[in-house]
């Protein structure tokens, strides 16, 4: 799993680097602290997505825990 994430970590890094050169060649260099402030949000809305898929998850773990429990008492 290591090898995985150390792969999709320089796969990410060539993709900043390819999108950057297209957008330097194409718009203009200052162009660049824009699109990487809108690579940032969509970043941060990933991992604020994530994270609350995750709590909801494990909420809904923990009912169904307690419920199970509760049922086997009565």
């Amino acid at each position: 799993m290591l090898s995985l994430n150390t792969s999709v970590l320089q796969l990410a890094m060539a993709a900043g680097a390819g999108i950057g050169g297209i957008v330097v060649e194409r718009v203009s260099l200052a162009a660049i602290s824009w699109i990487g402030a809108a690579a940032v949000t969509v970043a941060a809305g990933a991992a604020a997505f994530s994270l609350g898929m995750s709590r909801s998850r494990l909420r809904s773990s923990r009912i169904a825990k307690e419920r199970s429990i509760l049922e086997a008492e009565v």
